[in-house]
């Protein structure tokens, strides 16, 4: 009897285990983004645009991991979508050019074309547009790199919306002696190959311009951000958008 009376106070002192303490719960969810780059030796490049595209669309605490070589992944905390405008500004090239569109009477506008700047880049599209009367790529002005600064300025209508950029010192004479030349002529505005806009030339531009295309804010203000933290060094294609959870013990 005394042994058995042993046992059970031995037993009712034991510690109790928390059941509820230890629970497995989402602690973080959010957007995760997977992208592929096709220049393996610009990936940290590429990561410092798409951070700093980032950081201007107040997208904070972005978690970046590169996987292999040519893989980036990262992690958008607290979203649960990835809006196709946000997704586009981040990811695709950005390359804005100033083209010669001179003597080109047909309407170009949403086209693409092929451009010396673009092949200096390596990028030729097949099945775009090349220049009529040579059969070469549409001549390049200028590049967005030449761009001093971009800022965003409202339209002469009403809800509409244009982007200001001036030209750094360096370039201004090239862009002052091409828009003097061509007075009455055309200059394209071409972004990643599809023709914006293609004005034409009223006077000689110094040292400034205007994209007028009929942007809405949130068009001309997406732009904006390309413009000013410069193109992608590397042509990328968007692998995946999923949401993603993070889980661990909680109280």
């Amino acid at each position: 009897m005394r042994r058995l009376m042993l046992v059970l106070v031995l037993l009712l002192n034991l510690p109790v285990l928390a059941q509820d303490d230890d629970t497995l719960t989402v602690i973080e969810e959010g957007v995760q983004l997977v992208i592929h780059v096709d220049e393996t030796d610009t990936v940290q490049e590429v990561i410092q645009v798409i951070l700093q595209r980032a950081e201007e669309l107040e997208l904070d605490d972005v978690r970046v991991q590169i996987i292999g070589e040519d893989t980036i992944q990262m992690q958008f905390p607290g979203l649960d979508r990835l809006s196709t405008d946000a997704l586009n500004t981040l990811t695709r090239r950005g390359l804005l050019e100033l083209v010669d569109f001179r003597g080109i009477e047909q309407d170009l506008t949403g086209e693409r074309i092929n451009t010396s700047a673009q092949v200096a880049r390596g990028i030729v599209d097949l099945d775009a547009a090349y220049q009529p009367f040579t059969g070469q790529p549409f001549l390049t002005i200028l590049t967005s790199e030449a761009f001093e600064s971009v800022r965003v300025v409202q339209g002469t209508t009403l809800n509409t919306w244009n982007i200001l950029f001036t030209i750094r010192q360096q370039d201004q004479e090239r862009f002052r002696d091409f828009t003097r030349r061509h007075i009455g002529e055309k200059l394209a505005i071409v972004l990643d190959g599809e023709v914006i806009t293609a004005p034409t030339i009223h006077e000689t531009l110094q040292d400034s311009g205007l994209i007028s295309a009929n942007f809405d804010f949130n068009e001309a203000n997406n732009l904006a951000i390309q413009l000013r933290f410069g193109e992608l060094p590397s042509n990328i294609t968007v692998i995946s958008t999923d949401t993603y959870q993070t889980l661990g013990f909680g109280n």
